[in-house]
């Protein structure tokens, strides 16, 4: 062969070799885009040990969204870490023993009562008062409520009221002196106190007697092996049952993930514990013009995993009108007092997250939720924050 020829076949072999080349990058790519990961559920398996859980009885109201046009607004990557089964909490129901009531002497003292003054309206209750002031403390489940008398109520104007900043701290102090606040979610209200223990949420500190701080407590979620995210090893190892009841008091530690999420009373913004800030002179809980602890004991961890529905299967929920209004609030008004009847002609979603239900009525466990939250008008034209509450443990 001579020379010319060699170089002339040289180069359509090169061209060959290249096309080849690149056919295969092409195929591999598409057959990659066909190839259907391993799905999370086939190694986040649960293992539902809390038995037959209750159906929870969520809030609801009288509220017509039927003919409301729904829209979605909440992007993705805010719930795309959710994992697919959550721990449920057993809820600690031993009753008044003798450390309870030993607890409840500790908490009269630190609000400065005669811890053995007391007076016991029922059992498990034991109630300490003055001319200013009472306690009242219920042994069967560690849980209080603290107020001045109406009687002992800062004035309006209240000269002493801090700015919100200030009240915040200062409500953290009084409660990690009763417990620890940790990673608590907290919110904040401008309110007057109302003689018979409920509130009237005011829009400046000159209408307002205190300034209330909601804390909600923070749950664990799941804590798991990080290696469970990678495809390539659930698909080695799908269908392998995990105990995730062994990771849970691991934290901070090289390849276990966790994610939390927070607890909601009977409004997504509410807490089960408050504490009302009177004045920024005092110390500690002299500040505290109201404390209501009410934060359910729970067992050492978890009892079990379950399975949970996804964001957006609580999304379509709503979208199909499947499921009823669990808050709702005029904006610019008293976010404290819901707006029980309405219709809905439009509602934008959001927000959507998980969260643990825990109203003030204890229950025997305490379960996941997922909160949808949306913007929304009324056929009378009013805008109102509305909320949804949907139980996220999969049937």
């Amino acid at each position: 062969m001579r020379l010319v020829e060699a170089v002339f076949w040289g180069k359509i072999s090169m061209r060959f070799i290249v096309l080849v080349f690149f056919l295969l990058i092409v195929v591999g790519f598409v057959m990659s885009q066909f190839k259907q990961e391993v799905p999370l559920t086939t190694v986040f398996i649960a293992d539902k040990k809390c038995g037959t859980l209750p159906t929870l009885d969520l809030p609801k109201l009288n509220i017509d969204y039927s003919s409301a046009d729904i829209n979605l607004v909440v992007q993705e990557e805010l719930y795309k870490d959710i994992p697919p089964i959550a721990y449920v909490y057993k809820v600690n129901l031993q009753g008044e023993t003798f450390t309870t009531k030993q607890k409840a002497f500790n908490i009269a003292e630190k609000f400065k009562f005669i811890p053995n003054r007391y007076t016991k309206p029922k059992s498990t209750i034991y109630k300490w008062q003055d001319t200013r002031r009472t306690l009242i403390f219920n042994t069967s489940n560690l849980n209080f409520y603290y107020t001045l008398l109406p009687q002992a109520l800062p004035p309006i104007p209240n000269p002493d009221i801090p700015p919100l900043v200030t009240a915040k701290q200062l409500a953290i102090q009084a409660y990690n002196s009763i417990d620890n606040a940790g990673k608590t979610k907290i919110y904040t209200f401008m309110v007057d106190l109302l003689p018979d223990g409920k509130d009237l949420e005011v829009d400046s500190l000159e209408l307002a007697r205190a300034i209330r701080v909601d804390f909600q407590r923070n749950v664990v979620v799941l804590r798991y092996p990080t290696l469970l995210l990678d495809s390539k090893y659930r698909e080695k190892h799908k269908g392998e049952i995990v105990d995730f009841l062994q990771y849970y008091n691991l934290s901070k530690i090289d390849g276990v993930a966790s994610y939390d999420a927070n607890t909601v009373a009977e409004a997504p913004f509410l807490g089960g514990s408050q504490v009302y800030v009177v004045s920024q002179y005092g110390n500690g809980l002299e500040n505290v013009g109201r404390f209501r602890f009410s934060n359910w004991k729970l067992e050492d961890k978890p009892c079990g995993t379950y399975n949970i529905i996804t964001a957006r299967d609580a999304f379509a929920l709503v979208q199909d009108k499947k499921v009823p209004v669990s808050y709702m609030y005029l904006w610019g008004g008293d976010r404290l007092k819901p707006i029980t009847t309405g219709v809905i002609k439009k509602l934008t979603i959001t927000n959507i997250y998980l969260a643990y239900y825990q109203p003030q009525k204890q229950l025997p466990f305490l379960q996941p939720i997922y909160v949808v939250e949306g913007d929304g008008y009324l056929n009378s034209g009013e805008r109102v924050g509305v909320f949804f509450y949907i139980n996220a443990i999969k049937k």
